[in-house]
């Protein structure tokens, strides 16, 4: 049986080369672009996910953007890369409040929108 409390229990799949690939572990989410670039964030430093649309007449492309706490950075993870479907499932584990009702609300727009679905907690 899965433990829905722990994502170490979901295996991110190895990168892929030429193709747009995201890991993650117990400390961060890594983007693998085809061209070798990458880019990580850690879990502590996430600041919001949204759901960001794009509708054009020729293709819609749906992004995860992961934001830095302090806004400075970023990943965009497009739905079609490695490893996405096991990305959802460790943000839904990891980050408190993670708003599914917002996911499904995205996944069923046509327009070009962006949808929140996780904000950190204010820090004082």
């Amino acid at each position: 049986m899965l433990a829905l409390t722990d994502d170490r229990a979901v295996v991110s799949p190895d990168p892929q080369p030429g193709a747009v690939s995201v890991t993650r572990d117990h400390t961060a989410i890594t983007l693998y672009q085809p061209d070798g670039r990458h880019g990580s964030l850690s879990w502590d430093d996430i600041g919001s996910v949204t759901v960001a649309i794009t509708a054009n007449d020729v293709s819609d492309d749906v992004f995860w953007l992961i934001l830095s706490r302090d806004r400075s950075r970023f990943l965009a993870v497009p739905l079609c890369a490695v490893g996405e479907r096991e990305l959802l499932l460790a943000m839904q584990i990891r980050l408190r409040g993670f708003d599914n009702d917002a996911v499904i609300a995205a996944m069923t727009s046509t327009d070009t929108e962006h949808y929140v679905v996780w904000e950190a907690p204010a820090t004082h």
